[in-house]
This record gives structure tokens, C-alpha cells and sequence, in this order.
């Protein structure tokens, strides 16, 4: 690239420098940020302790199960709302039916 290339990029263009603080030490967890007690490494280099590994996970699939209660619950209120819906325009067709049949009378019983 030359400089003009660079530059329209930003290369070269920050002005203030990170801290210590912003960067986790060579021995530390990526996830808990703490001393790896038992380091696992990824093939790009990155560590972590395999206990944070598995809290990690395990958060997940809890997650996980409770979104799916919830879009299954969802589901289910979808569906009896839908069921409620066609009952009621099954009703409502039949009585339509029913006044069209009976002359407008509907259902008179003398007594």
C-alpha cells in the first residue's frame, strides 16, 4: 500500500496509546479474566480455563432451554388463539345458516 493508501485507511491515525489495564496478562483467562488454573488453548492462541469453559456452556444451555419454554409456550397460545378464532367463525356461520333456514324466526318455542 503506499502512504496515501494508508493514511485514507487510517493506518497510523490514533493518538492515544492502550493501558496496561485494557490488556489481560500472558497467564490469564479469556472468560474470567483470572489466573488459568487449568489452561486450554484454541488453535488461534487464545486461553482459557477449562472450568470458565464449562460454566460458560452450562449458562448457555439453560438459556437456551428457557427460550425455547418460552417460544413453545408462545406456540401454544398462538394455536389456541387460532382454535378459539375458527370456533367462533364456525358459530357464527351456523347461526348465520340457522336464520337463513328458519325464515329469520330462529329457534321460537311456543308455550
Amino acid at each position: 500500500l503506499t502512504y496515501a493508501e494508508k493514511k485514507a485507511l487510517g493506518f497510523g491515525t490514533i493518538k492515544e496509546r492502550l493501558g496496561k489495564e485494557t490488556v489481560k496478562d500472558f497467564d490469564h483467562c479469556g472468560l474470567g479474566l483470572t489466573h488459568a488454573v487449568d489452561p486450554v488453548v484454541t488453535p488461534e492462541g487464545v486461553l482459557y480455563d477449562r472450568e470458565h469453559i464449562l460454566q460458560c456452556l452450562l449458562h448457555q444451555k439453560k438459556d437456551i432451554a428457557r427460550k425455547m419454554k418460552t417460544w413453545e409456550a408462545e406456540q401454544a397460545r398462538d394455536a389456541d388463539k387460532a382454535t378459539a378464532e375458527e370456533d367462533a367463525k364456525r358459530l357464527a356461520e351456523l347461526e348465520k345458516f340457522e336464520l337463513e333456514n328458519t325464515g329469520g324466526v330462529g329457534n321460537y318455542k311456543p308455550s
